[in-house]
């Protein structure tokens, strides 16, 4: 997915016409979110089977609360020194806020590229915005969720939950 944004991206920034900057530009925006969403999705079916088919919209939750919780609950049946479980507990809550926050704002960009044409892709001379949110942005939000995923897996491992 995240080359198929790319690629679009690359079309859309050397676009002629306006209108093909604003379909390619849309498109990129969309599967950079997926791209984004396909990784998070991923690492929670990881940590539990049953958050393999989460709505776009219940993922913000499923990360901030049930994440949290079950790593907190894992904690708190003594498994580490407090001092540890405390820093884990908040490494896991840190990245697990930070994916969400990345979700809220790649599916906020995503709507507007996918269902509100009346808004357009704007050119600022080889940077693409829609909406406030730079194409360069929404560029880096897989790899921002490849490192808060890799944190939160790794603590999975340490815990034994994986």
């Amino acid at each position: 997915m995240r080359k198929v944004a790319q690629h679009l991206e690359s079309h859309a920034i050397a676009a002629k016409t306006n209108i093909e900057r604003d379909e390619f530009g849309r498109s990129s925006f969309n599967r950079f979110y997926y791209a984004t969403f396909l990784e998070v999705r991923k690492m929670l079916t990881q940590i539990n089977p049953k958050w393999s088919e989460p709505a776009h919209k219940s993922l913000p939750d499923i990360l901030r609360k049930a994440l949290v919780e079950k790593f907190k609950l894992h904690l708190s049946k003594g498994v580490l020194p407090k001092h540890e479980s405390r820093r884990l507990s908040s490494t896991v809550s840190t990245a697990a806020s930070n994916l969400a926050s990345l979700l809220e704002e790649g599916s906020g960009t995503r709507v507007v590229a996918d269902y509100h044409p009346e808004i357009p892709v704007e050119d600022l001379g080889s940077v693409l915005e829609l909406n406030g949110t730079k194409l360069s942005r929404a560029s880096r939000w897989p790899d921002e969720a490849d490192r808060n995923c890799a944190i939160i897996l790794k603590a999975g491992r340490d815990l034994g939950l994986l």
